[in-house]
């Protein structure tokens, strides 16, 4: 045994002692194993108490300790996802000095993937854009924008990056969307269509070509996949492309178009649209980074390619609606409709403010003279946002007031006898158990004109019919 006066004269570090026969290899925060593999376990040492282990020549409590993954540094108690697919769950054991892993997956209404560069089950909430009328826009953090008729603002070039992956984050599949702005003379200046380009695919909904998709230049049927990767098909009167990571495209093949992204594209996401990081203050972002000064250099940055045909529309003396003229298209006969308190739209307005769709649809209305399309266009943005929170709206739709007696181009060839008695089969139709008799009454038709036999060639009637018993509802999916 050494000497007192030799164990009084060894000095030991804080949260430790003096042992005269110890062992020689202590446990430390990542090895607590090493002393039961010492050869040398009888040593003059100064040994962490209790609770302690050795950390950078210190002593330090346990619960202290870090752990080492795959060269990765984690806290103590820090979980963390180590797989892509989040089927492997792990933490940082500081008590075992090491990371414990189980096998796991996300809980309902969760999504893995990774938010802020954390991978991790993050709730299921998305980004919504949408583009509508005579191109009013409402970027994924919610600030509204238009171009106030100022139609000279796409000189010479047709196709504008909506959105698109700006990240380098390589678990992000990357995206991107672009709007064709078509002109006409008699009519708000809509979106001409909306091109997807993903999985080295180029996919276009376009106001040519109601109810089909072009995928690669090759014109389609609905519905369409490819592989596990994407779908496109109709839903109600739009037609939508969805990818296995959630993104959604929308178009009604007229005036309003919507983009939906997942919560895991947050700020990672560039262009008219904006970078849905909820900071709206932010959304007039240009390719170069900077902020524009207004929508017209924002537009500017964003044109992307010339299309053969586009032109720049009017450039001077364009239509002026004066204040005056507004008053007219902001009555009930008009866009004042939006806004009644006993109108159809009274059960929506409580959860979405009418006001913007309001302003949008007396612009729109007044700078093109009470042209019908611009009317029903601004109102029908108003309807789909209800719908698309679930929202029940009355039949806003009338034989004199935006009736749907205008049919896409693609749907002329039915006469409107024809029509009518399709809309009797559909009144007709109150059971589900009716549905094939019912597509057969369609096919039928389509085989009168020689027309394309697709049932899905009346999306906007069809589909809701056929999986409802309620005569009443399919008045309104007519309606609607």
């Amino acid at each position: 045994m050494i000497p007192n006066t030799n164990r009084r004269s060894f000095s030991c570090p804080e949260n430790s002692h003096y042992e005269a026969c110890g062992n020689a290899c202590p446990a430390t925060c990542s090895d607590r194993t090493a002393p039961s593999t010492c050869d040398d376990t009888c040593a003059e040492i100064c040994q962490c108490d209790e609770g302690y282990v050795l950390s950078a020549e210190k002593c330090v409590p346990v619960e202290t300790c870090n752990c080492t993954h795959n060269g990765t540094i984690y806290k103590p108690e820090e979980e963390f996802w180590a797989d892509k697919e989040c089927q492997s769950h792990c933490k940082c054991d500081p008590h075992l000095g090491k990371v414990v892993c189980i096998m796991a997956s996300c809980e309902a209404n969760t999504r893995c993937g990774v938010v802020n560069g954390i991978r991790g089950c993050h709730a299921i909430t998305d980004f919504t854009c949408v583009i509508s009328g005579n191109r009013h826009y409402t970027t994924f953090d919610g600030r509204k924008y238009g171009f106030d008729g100022r139609r000279d603002t796409f000189q010479g070039t047709c196709m504008y990056q909506v959105a698109g992956v700006c990240s380098g984050d390589p678990t992000l599949t990357p995206f991107l969307v672009l709007v064709k702005d078509h002109f006409r003379d008699t009519v708000a200046d809509q979106p001409k269509g909306l091109v997807l380009e993903v999985y080295n695919m180029n996919l276009s909904l376009s106001h040519q070509y109601p109810g089909k998709i072009q995928v690669n230049g090759i014109l389609m049927e609905l519905p369409f996949s490819y592989e596990n990767k994407l779908r496109a098909y109709t839903s109600g009167v739009h037609g939508v492309i969805k990818t296995d990571f959630d993104l959604r495209v929308n178009f009604d093949w007229y005036s309003y178009a919507r983009v939906i992204i997942p919560n895991t594209y947050a700020n990672a996401i560039c262009g008219l649209c904006g970078s849905a990081n909820q900071d709206p203050s932010d959304d007039f972002a240009m390719k170069d980074g900077t902020q524009a000064s207004d929508e017209v250099q924002l537009a500017d940055s964003w044109k992307l390619r010339e299309v053969p045909g586009c032109s720049a529309g009017c450039t001077t003396d364009c239509p002026v609606c004066k204040e005056g003229e507004k008053q007219t298209y902001e009555s009930d006969q008009y866009c004042g409709i939006l806004i009644r308190k006993d109108g159809p739209f009274r059960q929506c307005q409580e959860a979405i403010d009418p006001t913007p769709f309001f302003d949008d649809c007396v612009f729109d209305t007044c700078q093109y003279k009470g042209h019908r399309d611009a009317l029903c266009g601004a109102i029908s943005a108003y309807a789909t946002a209800c719908q698309a929170e679930g929202i029940q709206i009355g039949q806003w739709r009338s034989v004199s007031f935006c009736t749907t007696s205008k049919i896409p181009a693609a749907y002329n060839e039915f006469t409107l006898l024809q029509m009518y008695l399709l809309f009797q089969i559909i009144i007709d139709c109150t059971d589900e158990n009716q549905g094939a008799s019912f597509c057969s009454a369609v096919r039928a038709i389509d085989r009168i004109n020689s027309a394309p036999t697709n049932i899905l060639a009346f999306p906007s009637i069809c589909i809701y019919k056929i999986y409802t018993s309620r005569a009443d509802a399919a008045k309104k999916s007519i309606l609607l």
